[in-house]
């Protein structure tokens, strides 16, 4: 257990003061928090619009998100922080993108998963809230080789999470968990996906892993997905 051991500074700086060491001289993190990241659905809401203009309203704010995530990765990223960021984020856009597009199939399947998704929508806010402590606390906390594993592990998760969420679909025949499967697969799984090997869902090797402590309740926490994603890819570079 001596291998988690930090001191209460490192641990309420760690996030950012690693994510700082990977941007481009010139550039600021605070660039990349300012861009927001609602886009991650149910981060940080119960519900989401069924329609109508709130609807295209939040369509035009993620979409926005993205690219302006997308700027900042390109120009203040590189190596494989800036590969698996932008992997995540031109995924994240191409969905929106198709479920914001009446006519596509991804609209239609969104219309069709949306009432069902807000009736689970508190707790897969918890779902979603519970991946990005994962994340973070893996980042934090464990040691560098294995932070994509725990990192694998939460995701894995979360999606058992998602699915239980919405088992009590009022609407059986609805493909909300498909959809929000689907969107999660992309957004995070594809990436993930790469580079997890034992780690899969259900394993044995991630029920294996040890107990990480939690964060301590004066760590700086983030909200961006991205920010996340440079420091688990970051650990996956060797060491010099």
């Amino acid at each position: 257990m001596a291998r988690f051991g930090f001191c209460s500074l490192l641990l309420a700086s760690a996030t950012l003061g690693l994510t700082r060491a990977q941007v481009k001289s010139g550039c600021k993190i605070e660039t990349l928090r300012g861009c927001g990241s609602d886009y991650v659905v149910y981060s940080n809401t119960t519900r989401l619009p069924e329609g109508g203009d709130e609807f295209n309203s939040n369509c035009k704010l993620y979409l926005k998100q993205i690219g302006c995530s997308l700027k900042f990765v390109d120009e203040c990223l590189e190596n494989l922080p800036k590969v698996v960021t932008t992997l995540a984020l031109k995924a994240a856009e191409e969905d929106y993108e198709a479920a914001c597009t009446a006519g596509t199939e991804r609209n239609d399947q969104y219309k069709a998963s949306i009432k069902c998704m807000n009736h689970g929508g508190a707790k897969l806010h918890e779902c979603i809230g519970g991946l990005y402590n994962g994340l973070q606390t893996a980042v934090v906390s464990a040691p560098r080789e294995d932070i994509i594993h725990y990192s694998c592990c939460s995701y894995h998760r979360m999606v058992e999470c998602a699915e239980a969420a919405l088992s009590g679909c009022p609407e059986p025949d609805s493909p909300a968990v498909e959809y929000i499967t689907s969107v999660m697969e992309r957004v995070f799984g594809q990436v993930l996906g790469l580079v997890c090997g034992p780690y899969s869902r259900g394993s044995t090797s991630c029920l294996e892993l040890p107990q990480l402590p939690p964060l301590p309740a004066d760590a700086r926490r983030t909200s961006s997905l991205v920010e996340l994603a440079v420091e688990i890819a970051a650990s996956l570079r060797k060491k010099p």
